[in-house]
């Protein structure tokens, strides 16, 4: 049998269980040799290692059979198995953002859902999910908290802050506002796109729509309105004055 393509584990951890060598055998399956972090030795299959379904040489279920939290169908729950995933599944999506770089959970927490749970307690919200304050740090209690979205955003390694006319923001409420893509404005920032062209820009494209909306709503002609523009008439005056009808 041909291992040509494995991918070699060894020295990754799983849960409790931590892999010791590529173990062969004369089945289909890859299988390599672990030992728990109880000191038992186990064989296990590459893909079920892998998929986070196996963790222990079994004394984890052992454990969590004496487990009193009542908490397994939480969203909590799942968020500290999710966290797991994270950084120690390889077969995990965007293993590489996580235990690919070196994030990964503090001794406090890494077998203790009970402790876990303790240090940040219920979600505020079903908008909020487990985020860390410091995103090159690990799981922690000090830098981690329930987050919404908008704040991971604002997290994020690459957002930035941006100040235009007087107001400072993060590239990701500047597109809140403009109603545009943060990544498209923090992209022409590092082209070279100077903050005004950048911003003005997409300000102008807003505005041009929210004023397309409007004609829209009054069932005025756009080249109605441009002719009042150009003619000096305020935003305000060209929306509101009647149209003179031709009499017939």
């Amino acid at each position: 049998m041909s291992y040509k393509f494995w991918h070699d584990l060894s020295g990754h951890k799983f849960g409790r269980l931590t892999v010791l060598s590529f173990h062969p055998c004369a089945k289909t399956k890859t299988y390599w040799s672990c030992i728990c972090d109880c000191g038992t030795e186990t064989v296990v299959r590459a893909d079920i290692l892998t998929s986070g379904s196996s963790q222990s040489c079994g004394c984890l279920v052992a454990d969590s059979r004496h487990s009193t939290h009542g908490r397994t169908n939480t969203p909590e729950y799942r968020a500290w198995l999710h966290m797991k995933q994270r950084c120690f599944n390889p077969s995990f999506k965007n293993y590489h953002r996580w235990g690919g770089r070196g994030i990964t959970i503090c001794d406090r927490w890494i077998d203790s859902f009970e402790n876990f749970y303790a240090d940040l307690g219920d979600k505020p919200s079903k908008s909020h999910s487990l985020d860390r304050a410091d995103n090159d740090g690990n799981y922690t209690p000090e830098n981690c908290r329930w987050a919404t979205r908008e704040e991971q955003d604002n997290n994020r390694s690459d957002s930035r802050l941006i100040t235009y006319k007087g107001e400072t923001m993060t590239a990701t409420q500047w597109g809140k506002r403009l109603d545009v893509n943060p990544r498209m404005l923090t992209e022409r920032l590092s082209r070279g796109w100077s903050i005004e062209k950048t911003l003005g820009q997409a300000s102008e494209r807003h505005e041009t729509t929210a004023t397309k909306e409007i004609l829209k709503s009054i069932n005025m002609p756009t080249s109605t309105y441009y002719n009042r523009i150009r003619k000096g008439w305020s935003h305000e005056r060209a929306v509101t004055v009647p149209i003179k009808r031709k009499r017939k």
